[in-house]
């Protein structure tokens, strides 16, 4: 009975791992395996996954996706998304100039920002979609599994899954009491304070969890104009989850929670022998990146709180799921100066109205998922979605204090989308199996407001409303010819919603699509020691939403138009060996080629140019080459045991701009990290870890743009960071 319910307590959980976690549930047990004490090889359990919307054994699921595990997450010393992309190649985060998290994944993303425009890769927090890229780049709080599954997802998690999927799944309650509490302190003083609870409310009846976190730091890039410290984080969370049992046949799962950030950025211009900030402006040169004159310091405050409710029954035949949930996004960027200097240009916020860019959302969304529950050839998985959005931006200001002119844009945009779909698949005693399914998706988007003002004068205003629709389908063949090895191939679609461009009126575009060709092999060798992923794809992708660049009789503008092409195809690897207990060694490699088909615009810094087709040029953000390798060994000490790990990330070059520039390019790099952790044995007990992230202090950018007639401005990555972790479990 005990094992049955910790079982359904997974499955409710969304339970998910990797190849790089042998053991499913050992995030979740801390503690000395008697494997480590003893140096006995071990063998590699059967890992059961998620992925598909439905417990599998990981070696039985055909598609390219990776894992991190509670486990990784705090050896690798993982905030967020952010940091995610060190240890999965292919994954792509970079920040907007407006400070939002950027996600892509194969090459396939968006960097534009604005109320009617989604994103291409769909996050998921405990099976709740974040509608908003506001809300992705939130820190980890009691996080069990970070899941990244590669290529259109179209079927299974429907809109906005062009380039793939991301799950966060948190840790849910359990029957035993349990807790955890620890302290860290780091470099730029950073201080973060955690603390966990979990156990019975009522034996056998009721389970409860219990979260919280505080985290701050000065941030390590300093303001010389004002004396103030920039790139700071001030971040509060809480998270309470309560489980309700019912027999063998129901769990209902209650949670909500609340997280805010205040935050500070700071962007940097570029190349200033070519940067009109410096040429024309007289702005001050300073070499040390860490270091701005910005007269305004960049100011973001975030906030998020929701609710979910996630109840599962067991039908005998089949399991039906249902996930309601309701949350409000808060993003809010104060006050900003956008040119990153000491010379009043452009900044954010109204002298007028006060009001920088408030982006308020309301998100409400209704899932059902049925899937068979028995061991014959045949199962299936239906799902049916809906999902009731309003993103309402009351401002969008610019100050432009030279000329004494003020530009606003307000908009309100409401969402309504509705998706039905399943898929199938049938299995032959000889190993064959083929999977087929499709999902039908609806969206309705609503421009109900979208006004522009000049020092407050109105002078243009539109509404507008479009209706899409799109049938994704996907058909999979795999092999396995023994319990060791799969084959697989197969081909997906998936699409990105339309949208309206709330800064510049002009009307709506449609949907992006994608159709993804993969194929690869999973296998399990030496005596279930060495596990070895390999994957080969081939992605068309179309009517890609872009900002291009258009000419007329008032000189250059933009419009978001379906205006691009592109094929990104590539292969990728993965591996981890464990010869010993105690000695780990993993790592993956993808080799990237994304490109342009057809891209007709103009360059913005090289106007009098003129349009040119950008047909052969990578795309944004896509890296030839992404590699991660970590290597890990853990010996007995003192009641517990130590580890030591070393882990390391490559990205070759990378372009920010579709134009091929050097001047928006970043030269590859490498970045090591490091962490000596100790854990008691036994479930009670201390731990700790000292850690070093950027080793080497390697100075890149996250994320370069070019605002129209401004030059080129960075987002620098974190210096190097140290920092000690102590706490108690029990």
């Amino acid at each position: 009975m005990e094992h049955n319910t910790r079982l359904k307590i997974c499955r409710i959980a969304g339970c998910a791992a990797f190849w790089i976690c042998p053991v499913v549930f050992a995030a979740d047990e801390p503690g000395v395996s008697s494997a480590v004490a003893n140096d006995v090889p071990p063998a590699l359990e059967e890992v059961v996954v998620t992925a598909e919307r439905r417990p599998q054994p990981l070696h039985k699921v055909p598609v390219s996706m990776a894992a991190l595990t509670g486990e990784d997450i705090e050896q690798s010393k993982i905030v967020s998304i952010v940091d995610v992309q060190q240890h999965v190649p292919g994954l792509t985060v970079t920040r907007a100039s407006t400070g939002q998290s950027l996600l892509f994944i194969r090459g396939i993303g968006t960097d534009i920002v604005g109320s009617g425009v989604e994103g291409a890769v769909a996050v998921y927090i405990d099976g709740v979609y974040q509608s908003r890229s506001s809300g992705t780049a939130m820190q980890f709080v009691d996080v069990s599994r970070v899941e990244v599954l590669k290529g259109p997802q179209g079927v299974l998690y429907g809109r906005n899954a062009t380039g793939g999927a991301i799950n966060i799944v948190s840790r849910a309650p359990g029957a035993e009491t349990s807790g955890q509490f620890d302290i860290l302190a780091g470099s730029y003083n950073r201080k973060m304070v955690r603390g966990t609870v979990s156990g019975s409310l009522s034996e056998n009846a009721v389970n409860g969890r219990l979260s919280f976190l505080h985290d701050s730091d000065d941030g390590d890039t300093h303001n010389a104009l004002l004396n103030l410290k920039g790139n700071s984080s001030d971040a509060d969370a809480l998270r309470g989850s309560l489980q309700f049992l019912s027999g063998d046949n129901l769990v209902v799962t209650f949670n909500a929670h609340y997280y805010r950030d205040n935050f500070t950025t700071a962007f940097k211009p570029l190349h200033p022998a070519v940067n009109p900030l410096f040429a024309k402006f007289g702005a001050t040169v300073i070499g040390d990146p860490r270091t701005v004159m910005q007269n305004l310091p960049n100011e973001v405050d975030m906030t998020q709180s929701g609710i979910d409710a996630k109840a599962e029954w067991d039908l005998g035949a089949a399991e039906l799921t249902s996930i309601t949930a309701l949350h409000k996004t808060d993003y809010n960027i104060e006050r900003a100066d956008l040119d990153g200097t000491e010379i009043p240009l452009i900044s954010v916020g109204s002298p007028t109205t006060g009001i920088g860019i408030p982006e308020v959302t309301n998100f409400f969304s209704q899932e059902f998922t049925l899937t068979s529950n028995n061991n014959g050839p045949l199962s299936w998985t239906g799902l049916l979605s809906y999902t009731h959005q309003k993103v309402d931006a009351p401002g969008f200001n610019f100050f432009f204090p030279l000329l004494n002119l003020t530009t606003d844009s307000v908009a309100i945009v409401v969402t309504d989308a509705l998706g039905v779909g399943g898929q199938a698949s049938y299995s032959w005693a000889n190993g064959l199996r083929l999977t087929g399914g499709a999902r039908y998706s609806i969206e309705t988007k609503d421009l109900e407001k979208d006004q522009t003002y000049v020092n407050g004068t109105l002078v243009g205003s539109m509404i507008g409303r479009k209706t899409w629709s799109s049938v994704t389908p996907k058909l999979v063949v795999d092999y396995s010819p023994d319990k060791n090895r799969m084959y697989y191939a197969s081909a997906t679609k998936g699409f990105k919603s339309g949208g309206f461009n709330t800064v510049a009126p002009q009307p709506a575009f449609d949907p992006e699509t994608a159709i993804s060709y993969e194929t690869g092999i999973k296998s399990r060798l030496l005596d279930d020691r060495l596990l070895l992923n390999l994957a080969a794809f081939y992605t068309k992708y179309n009517d890609m939403q872009v900002s291009i660049v258009l000419g007329g009789a008032g000189g250059i503008y933009s419009e978001i138009k379906n205006a691009a092409k592109a094929v990104s195809k590539g292969i990728e690897a993965s591996a981890v060996l464990k010869p010993t207990a105690r000695f780990e060694l993993s790592g993956g490699v993808q080799l990237l080629d994304a490109r342009f088909a057809e891209f007709i615009t103009i360059d913005p810094q090289n106007p009098a140019l003129g349009a040119a087709d950008r047909k052969g040029n990578p795309l944004s953000r896509a890296p030839d080459v992404t590699a991660n390798l970590a290597a890990q060994y853990t010996w007995p000490a003192a009641g517990g045991a130590l580890t030591l790990r070393g882990e390391g990330s490559y990205r070759s070059k990378i372009y920010y701009t579709p134009f091929r520039n050097d001047y928006a390019s970043d030269a590859g790099l490498t970045v090591w990290n490091a962490l000596l952790a100790y854990e008691s044995s036994g479930k009670t007990g201390i731990y700790g870890a000292a850690f070093v992230k950027n080793l080497s202090d390697k100075t890149y950018t996250r994320a370069i743009f070019d605002p129209q007639g401004l030059g080129y401005l960075a987002y620098y990555a974190p210096a190097r960071t140290i920092g000690v972790r102590l706490g108690y479990r029990y």
